[in-house]
């Protein structure tokens, strides 16, 4: 009997997520194009998301988010947990566009206030920095002071220098030099390990007054 006859979608899913959880990406990732085009593979989503984050995780950030592209056309109900891994994937990958999408989709998923905060955080840095690469710089602010104010953790490492850089960068864009004088000062506070040009910027604002 053909694997294609001798399985279901849970089966073939199990098999993924158990590799990927095992933490055997290469077989993860081998074993998911083997199985890509049979119907019981399309039948699970969890399938592809294993096969993106395994990808995504041996930083193939681009060839993760075709996956992910491709199974969306297919079958475009995902399973809430895995939209922070998305939005992850598609910042790596520099899909700003599709980011917008799942960015608004991991924050309306987010629970309670109290309890959804920090994904409501990660999905104000994702949304903020999908519309900044796009040039829409007035809404992209607001979303990314919002996280970078924020007490949560960061979803992408650097989440909180990238945050305020871009923050500055709206404010010298917009309002002048001086404008992004707090940005950088921010920057120095919540991401001192990523903020040589922050605090390269704060040095000539002071040697200058």
């Amino acid at each position: 009997m053909s694997l294609k006859h001798s399985v279901n979608s849970v089966n073939l899913f199990a098999l993924v997520d158990l590799l990927y959880r095992a933490g055997r990406l290469e077989e993860t990732v081998d074993f998911g194009l083997a199985i890509a085009d049979l119907d019981p593979a399309l039948g699970h989503s969890g399938t592809f998301q294993a096969m993106a984050l395994a990808l995504e995780e041996q930083g193939r950030a681009r060839s993760a988010a075709a996956v992910v592209g491709a199974a969306v056309a297919k079958e475009p109900t995902w399973h809430v947990d895995f939209l922070a891994g998305w939005c992850a994937i598609l910042y790596r990958a520099e899909i700003w566009d599709r980011l917008e999408n799942a960015a608004i989709q991991l924050s309306r998923s987010a629970g309670p206030l109290a309890q959804g905060r920090e994904q409501r955080d990660a999905a104000s840095f994702y949304l903020g920095m999908s519309l900044f690469h796009r040039g829409r710089l007035d809404q992209a602010r607001p979303n990314l002071e919002s996280y970078g104010n924020s007490r949560s953790g960061e979803p992408v490492e650097s989440a909180k220098g990238v945050a305020w850089l871009a923050v500055a960068a709206i404010l010298e864009q917009t309002q002048g030099e001086d404008a992004a004088h707090g940005a950088y000062y921010a920057c120095t506070i919540h991401a001192p390990e990523h903020s040589a040009k922050a605090w390269l910027q704060v040095a000539n604002r002071q040697l200058a007054k």
